[in-house]
């Protein structure tokens, strides 16, 4: 019977831990497609929102909605990169018949507008940008799929705003969230509850 080396506790060897047990669990995650807060009554209110539609719309008919609407919500699938690729298409579109675009980011935290009004202006670069808005620990999910979204926006001169509040865990606070967004982009909304 052989016997296994001592396990080194080194600061490296527990950061290569964390990282590996990090990177299970969101496979496993993603793998088993289990939502535990299905039953969430957020959820719920969503999926009977949802429940039925009329016919599937080409990307035509959704970016001239988009155009005749005056705010559009993206649902977005945060693991999947074709979900902001999705909406990076979408924004191409509309920007490129719209006069004024928006676009408001659940991934950045309205406390870090600055930061944000910089990267989009050149001033600091993507390293510096995630770094200041605590990318990995904050949001953590694949950069380059994001980025796209922010490259469709600086194309087209679309103004970028952050629109989330801490703390992310946990549906309790969504409603919280929710109304901090509305006043992130209409302060006029701020004595409302």
């Amino acid at each position: 019977m052989s016997t296994l080396p001592p396990l080194t506790s080194s600061p490296q060897a527990k950061e290569a831990v964390a990282f590996q047990r990090a990177a299970v669990a969101r496979l496993k995650k993603e793998i088993l497609g289990v939502d535990r807060n299905s039953r969430r009554r957020y959820i719920r209110d969503f999926h009977d929102e949802f429940r039925s539609f009329e016919t599937i719309a080409s990307l035509d008919d959704v970016t001239i909605a988009c155009y005749k609407s005056d705010i559009v919500y993206v649902g977005d699938y945060h693991a999947l990169p074709e979900s902001q690729e999705f909406a990076a298409r979408l924004l191409r579109e509309v920007a490129a018949r719209s006069r004024e675009v928006v676009l408001c980011v659940e991934m950045v935290y309205g406390r870090d507008q600055g930061a944000l009004d910089r990267y989009m202006k050149g001033e600091i670069d993507d390293a510096e940008f995630l770094r200041i808005i605590r990318y990995d620990l904050d949001w953590g999910y694949d950069w380059t799929s994001f980025r796209k979204l922010f490259d469709a926006a600086r194309e087209h001169g679309a103004a970028v705003h952050g629109i989330d509040c801490g703390p992310r865990s946990g549906f309790r606070y969504i409603r919280r969230r929710d109304a901090y967004a509305a006043i992130i982009r209409n302060p006029s909304l701020s004595n409302l509850h």
